[in-house]
């Protein structure tokens, strides 16, 4: 139901046409399209907001009650809600598991990294997970690839929301070491230095 969800939303959003309202003059019509937009997305940053930390506890609960994150949630952050609710790492492994209904740790998977190739040319496949570090499996965020959005949380900054993946993002996903793209791609700045940051790609593949 969590990935119909996310499925039906993106798709309504990604079928409205954009407005410019500076060059409007059709007055009450374009401000009440205007408003019905602002509803949609508010409904769906909404959505996102209660169900993200919701199923984050579900996950935890249920099918990652083994994984190595349990443990750093009970021991390191003494069951925090925040932990709970921002982890980048817990809310990626949900939504992995939402949608393939199996662990990331245990699915055949294939990895690369930004040096390798470009944005464009990744295989284009349903969902994917993306982390950002200096090497893999160091991650300092991920984040979750899913029908043309990166659908992430960070931690103490913000619940699971979903950033649209425009050419801009996809640019600065290719050059994510450079000024900047950090925070272009995850809205936080960075903490240290990014002159060696590397985006790591992951895709499942057939057993």
């Amino acid at each position: 139901m969590f990935r119909q969800l996310f499925h039906e939303v993106i798709r309504t959003l990604d079928r409205l046409p954009v407005v410019d309202r500076s060059s409007c003059t059709c007055g009450r019509t374009c401000s009440g399209f205007i408003l019905v937009l602002s509803v949609v997305i508010e409904g769906f940053t909404q959505i996102l907001m209660i169900k993200g930390p919701e199923c984050n506890r579900e996950w935890i609960m249920g099918p990652g009650s083994s994984h190595w994150l349990v443990h750093a949630w009970k021991i390191l952050h003494s069951c925090s809600e925040v932990f709970l609710e921002t982890s980048c790492e817990i809310t990626a492994e949900m939504l992995w598991w939402k949608h393939f209904h199996v662990n990331r740790e245990d699915s055949k998977t294939v990895t690369v990294n930004n040096d390798e190739i470009k944005f464009v040319d990744l295989p284009k496949t349903e969902m994917m997970h993306i982390s950002i570090g200096e090497e893999e499996g160091e991650a300092r965020h991920v984040m979750i690839l899913y029908q043309s959005h990166l659908l992430q949380s960070y931690w103490k900054q913000y619940k699971l929301k979903a950033v649209k993946l425009t050419e801009e993002v996809q640019h600065a996903l290719d050059r994510i070491h450079e000024p900047g793209n950090y925070k272009l791609v995850t809205g936080v700045s960075p903490a240290g230095d990014t002159r060696n940051l590397k985006v790591f790609y992951s895709w499942g593949v057939s057993q």
